[in-house]
């Protein structure tokens, strides 16, 4: 039998499958209910700062502006609960599971980032997930501003706590590699690819705008390919950080690539909405059956196994990959005769 285990945050855990932040988390019964189905650990469903803002009336316009939080309230908008019932969440959930527990955060205000952090560390959460998505369209404001607010939103949460850290990055960034390894050098531990982002959608009738939410808002197996290029660049790049892939997991084969990719854990959730927890061990299985067909012991030697002609990353792959979308060709890479790149196209079938 192929070891499943894995190691992530500085912790064991008996698979690579969480369970990601969602409604599916978002108490210690159902975190009962993930571990009962096989899952490696789970991500709490994030606390947001509204949490406390609504109490105090003095950010009413918040959800208007952060998308990704509308997102989460408008789907259940009866389980918003404050940090006190958050935490005792993670109490309840600690004294029933043996997985681990990863509590997650997302706020605005650099206040609540550290206060929410130490109060979730005190209620005994295993590690903690820094949920990165501060949307602006300010054009006063860069993108280095918001870089460095997300630099300083982890070196201070990192200040005040001990328990491992991870930082939830969001896909919309310039540069995403720059970015990882300023997070790295601010304190986080492991880094998420990536957080969902919602766009927007059009009532043709009302005329009306409201954020798309498609599927109630899950993903596709379509969405797999930019966090798959990403975690690829990324292992390469940062080979000592551990990475935990997430969106677009909806089959066994989506599962392993982005371990094959170098992912140490994969997030799951919208395929666990549509389907139930019963695909976890379905996923579980699937990958447990690859390994043996491929021969292959454990899940940390198929980590980042995925075999290339060039480097992922590099401008002579981006600009294959890019003049073969754009020709209809394939290309291939001849570097057989050491004396550079060759490259052949032939028109697709």
């Amino acid at each position: 039998m192929s070891d499943l285990s894995v190691e992530y945050l500085g912790l064991k855990l008996k698979n690579p499958l969480i369970v990601a932040s969602s409604g599916l988390t978002r108490n210690a019964q159902l975190i009962g209910q993930c571990e009962a189905a096989g899952a490696g650990a789970v991500v709490m469903k994030s606390i947001f700062e509204e949490d406390i803002r609504r109490r105090d009336n003095s950010f009413t316009d918040f959800l208007a502006t952060h998308p990704e939080a509308s997102g989460y309230f408008e789907a259940e908008v009866g389980l918003v609960y404050g940090a006190h019932q958050y935490c005792e969440e993670i109490k309840k959930a600690k004294a029933q599971v043996k997985i681990p527990v990863i509590a997650s955060v997302n706020c605005a205000n650099p206040r609540w980032w550290l206060d929410y952090a130490v109060q979730l560390e005190g209620a005994g959460a295993d590690a903690l997930e820094i949920n990165l998505s501060i949307p602006d369209v300010n054009p006063a404001v860069s993108g280095s501003d918001y870089e460095g607010t997300f630099q300083e939103i982890v070196s201070a949460v990192r200040s005040r706590v001990k328990i491992p850290l991870a930082v939830k990055m969001s896909g919309q960034l310039t540069a995403p590699q720059n970015m990882a390894q300023k997070l790295v050098h601010s304190g986080a531990d492991a880094l998420v690819i990536f957080n969902r982002q919602s766009g927007l959608d059009i009532n043709l009738n009302t005329r009306r705008a409201f954020s798309s939410k498609g599927d109630q808002g899950l993903s596709t197996p379509h969405s797999i390919y930019y966090p798959l290029r990403w975690v690829t660049i990324l292992h390469e790049m940062l080979p000592a950080i551990r990475i935990s892939a997430s969106g677009g997991v909806h089959s066994v084969e989506s599962f392993i690539k982005y371990l094959m990719a170098g992912a140490s854990t994969v997030q799951v959730c919208s395929l666990l909405y549509r389907k139930g927890l019963k695909e976890i061990g379905a996923l579980l299985e699937g990958l447990e059956a690859f390994l043996r067909r491929q021969g292959i012991k454990s899940v940390e030697e198929l980590r980042g196994s995925v075999l290339r002609d060039l480097p992922v990353g590099t401008r002579e792959q981006q600009r294959l990959e890019y003049i073969q979308l754009s020709e209809g060709h394939y290309l291939e890479v001849d570097s057989t005769d050491g004396g550079g790149l060759t490259f052949e196209s032939h028109p697709k079938d």
